[in-house]
C-alpha cells in the first residue's frame, strides 16, 4: 500500500513476459535462466519456460528478448 497526499491507494505489481526473476525487468538474469535449462526434457522441472509450452526452446528465448529492458 502506499499513500500520496493523505490518501491511500494499492499498487498492483506488473508481470512482464519474460520477468523469470520477479524484479519487473526482463534482464541478464532472466536470459541466464532460460540458458540454464534450454534443452531440458519435458519431464523436468521448467524453470525458463516463458511460452508455457513445457519445455524451455528457441520459442522461450525469442519471446524473452523480444520483452527485453535490459
Amino acid at each position: 500500500m502506499a499513500s500520496s497526499n493523505n490518501e491511500s491507494f494499492v499498487l498492483s505489481p506488473v508481470w512482464l513476459t519474460g520477468d523469470l526473476t520477479g524484479d519487473c525487468h526482463v534482464a541478464i538474469d532472466d536470459l541466464l535462466i532460460v540458458l540454464a535449462n534450454f534443452g531440458s526434457p519435458p519431464e523436468a522441472y521448467q524453470r525458463g519456460d516463458v511460452d508455457g509450452d513445457g519445455d524451455v526452446d528457441l520459442s522461450d528465448l525469442v519471446l524473452l528478448l523480444s520483452h527485453w529492458h535490459g
